[in-house]
């Protein structure tokens, strides 16, 4: 203690008379080990310590206290950092046993491990129990809510998750702690409904600006409104305003970046400014993707220029902003003298695959696809040309060919109908085909051109016929499963092979064993359109798929279908009208809720949906 003492007060002599009882060859004073290591680990450490000193300091400090939570913590946090996941586990097993509620901590790392659900379910059901009973004896503890409703979402009931936390917000208003876990919580559900189906873009992006306007200082929520933007939309300003204004005025004043007083790092000046600059590199990042986002690129270009020359990366990114703000000459001198330096490092070493991936990024860029496609070529291997051994430069070849496939089929439907199918640029001695077959070799497109084999199979294309063999060959391989059948299921769907369509689906579903909610919600689309339509299969199926994915907008637009075709008008309506928020574009939705107000009478509302209908088939008839 009197070593500690002193230490705090100042006098460096104290550290001495600690490392005496906790000498790393010697089990010696566990609280010692344990000072130690915390000591050197925080940010004004007197003594400095190597990574496997501390180690040592908070093995002994577990062996000496083998029920200090804090020492497990340590220890476990710094086998992660380590990238020893297995040690970490380890730690955070015997810690949770101690404390239930660590958990929290423990289960993040068995996911990463692929630990069994039942495995990873075990210690969050005790620490369930704990913070239930915690919970229940006081509501009014927002911590106590955060860490439930982070249980509940980990042990898969996140409806119950965020309903938890919405609740606290509505009584604790003023408990900003609860915002920030629920917007944290929406970005976290955006992640799992993505990886579960592309059906849920729409709602995750929605959900991502509700995550942003609860915390406009969600780096996480900003971020992930980036990977789910469209090209073709902008966000409505007004919804992220708050955002912005945040940011700006965090890029504006040191004083928003320093820590609240009982928060970890308060009173510590030199951490203050470390975390005042990473919040400001964080500000003008976040202001960029959210001026971008809301359509605002000439202030995007403003904000970015600070950094634009900071490395490729920001160059190349730099350039794609004065692109969308109108300065296309700019954007291109950044580019060419980028290109420029790019050669150069190739030409020394053209076998550096990080130095191809560079040149030919910028190159396509430019529009230099032939350029590009060049040099990919000369890193292919194997027989007939081949791809490219390295994975990025492999993904590049096959996004390249597919690109090259599409200007050839753009080209084709421009010319006088029942022409025969033009050459692509680059496969001049071979047939539109080509790049396909390339592609589909690739990782990262090899579902892509099966897509387009599948579209072009259910065309009047010339090519046709050879596209289906094609497909039928992919198949006999086994190359791709229930996703392959789901591709050319949904292709046949578009093109109004029904009786095709469910084949495919069918036999894709029973692969995934009903589980693909995508899937379900296409299969029941070809059932209820197809020549003998069986309504009862056609409904069992939607609502199959709705258990997956519940209230699902486009799913409910395939359920509002049915009962039309049921003539079960109020059921219908009552999907329809949920569907329509986020539906308000969709031809399908307006024209079955005019059917369906007809169907019962509602004169005015069918005249209104006739109308919207009207204006959106004008558009994309």
């Amino acid at each position: 203690r009197l070593g500690t003492i002193q230490v705090e007060s100042g006098n460096a002599a104290g550290i001495g008379q600690i490392q005496a009882l906790a000498t790393l060859k010697k089990p010696g004073f566990g609280p010692a080990h344990l000072w130690l290591a915390q000591h050197a680990i925080g940010q004004r450490a007197i003594v400095k310590l190597t990574f496997d000193e501390i180690r040592q300091h908070l093995l002994w400090a577990v062996r000496q206290m083998p029920e200090n939570v804090v020492a497990r913590q340590l220890l476990a946090s710094l086998y992660l950092n380590s990238n020893e996941p297995f040690l970490a586990e380890e730690q955070l097993l015997a810690a949770a046993k101690i404390s239930p509620e660590l958990a929290l901590e423990l289960a993040p790392v068995q996911i990463a491990l692929n630990r069994s659900p039942d495995v990873i379910d075990v210690p969050l059901q005790r620490a369930e129990e704990v913070l239930e009973q915690r919970f229940a004896e006081d509501n009014s503890v927002p911590l106590a809510r955060i860490r439930l409703a982070n249980v509940f979402f980990l042990r898969g009931r996140q409806a119950d998750a965020l309903r938890l936390l919405s609740d606290g917000i509505r009584n604790q208003p003023e408990a900003t702690e609860l915002q920030t876990a629920l917007s944290r919580m929406k970005v976290e559900q955006v992640r799992f409904r993505m990886r579960e189906s592309v059906l849920n873009h729409d709602v995750c992006r929605q959900m991502v600006l509700e995550a942003i306007q609860l915390d406009p200082s969600n780096v996480a929520a900003i971020q992930q409104l980036d990977l789910l933007s469209m090209a073709e939309t902008t966000v409505p300003q007004e919804s992220i305003q708050p955002a912005i204004d945040f940011w700006m005025k965090a890029l504006a004043s040191e004083d928003d970046s320093m820590p609240k007083e009982g928060a970890p790092g308060a009173g510590n000046e030199n951490q203050a400014s470390d975390q005042n600059e990473i919040l400001k590199r964080n500000a003008r990042g976040c202001l960029v993707i959210l001026l971008s986002q809301s359509g605002q690129f000439d202030e995007a270009v403003r904000m970015f220029e600070p950094m634009a020359m900071a490395s490729e990366t920001s160059r190349a990114i730099y350039s794609k902003l004065l692109r969308a703000a109108g300065q296309a000459e700019k954007a291109s001198e950044v580019l060419s003298a980028l290109q420029q330096e790019q050669w150069q490092r190739h030409e020394q070493d053209p076998d550096d695959a990080v130095t191809t991936v560079s040149l030919v990024t910028t190159l396509l860029s430019r529009g230099h696809e032939l350029e590009a496609l060049g040099i990919l070529r000369k890193t292919a291997v194997g027989k007939d040309g081949g791809i490219p051994a390295d994975l990025t430069l492999q993904r590049m070849y096959g996004k390249l060919c597919i690109l090259l496939f599409d200007r050839g089929m753009a080209d084709w439907q421009e010319a006088a109908e029942g022409s025969d199918a033009p050459t692509v640029a680059g496969f001049e001695d071979g047939t539109l085909l080509d790049p396909l077959i390339v592609a589909v070799q690739c990782s990262g497109t090899d579902t892509e051109a099966v897509d387009r084999f599948a579209k072009l199979a259910f065309s009047q294309h010339p090519l046709a016929e050879q596209a289906a063999q094609k497909l039928t060959e992919i198949r006999a391989r086994g190359t791709g499963g229930a996703v392959v059948l789901g591709i050319i299921g949904l292709r046949a769907l578009e093109a109004g092979r029904f009786e095709d369509s469910v084949r495919y689906l069918t036999q894709a579903n029973n692969q995934t064993r009903g589980q693909n909610a995508q899937l379900l919600n296409n299969l029941a689309i070809a059932i209820v359109r197809s020549e003998d339509s069986d309504l009862d299969a056609a409904l069992s199926t939607v609502d199959s798929a709705l258990r997956i994915l519940p209230d699902h907008p486009e799913i409910l637009s395939t359920r509002a279908e049915i009962y039309v075709a049921r003539r079960e008008w109020a059921k219908a309506l009552a999907d329809l009208q949920v569907a329509l928020p986020l539906r308000q574009s969709t031809p399908l939705v307006h024209r079955l809720l005019k059917e369906a107000y007809e169907a019962i009478g509602d004169e005015a509302m069918a005249k209104v949906h006739a109308a919207r209908l009207a204006e959106l088939e004008a558009v994309a008839p």
